[in-house]
């Protein structure tokens, strides 16, 4: 997890391949289980959804 203002405009992203958490935490407001998200990003694991959760109710993105 990262952020940087040179990148993304400063928002919140994961690992170094620049997926905004805003996204992620959109895709579970869909109703996607993190199985699901997880096959459209295969460079991730359960564990990059965990941090991207805890971050996500800890600074409300």
């Amino acid at each position: 997890m990262y952020i940087q203002s040179a990148v993304i405009s400063g928002d919140a992203c994961i690992a170094n391949i620049q997926i905004l958490v805003w996204r992620l935490v959109s895709y579970r407001q869909q109703a996607m289980s993190n199985g699901q998200i997880l096959e459209g990003y295969p460079d991730h694991t359960a564990a990059d959804l965990v941090t991207v959760w805890a971050y996500a109710l800890d600074f409300g993105e």
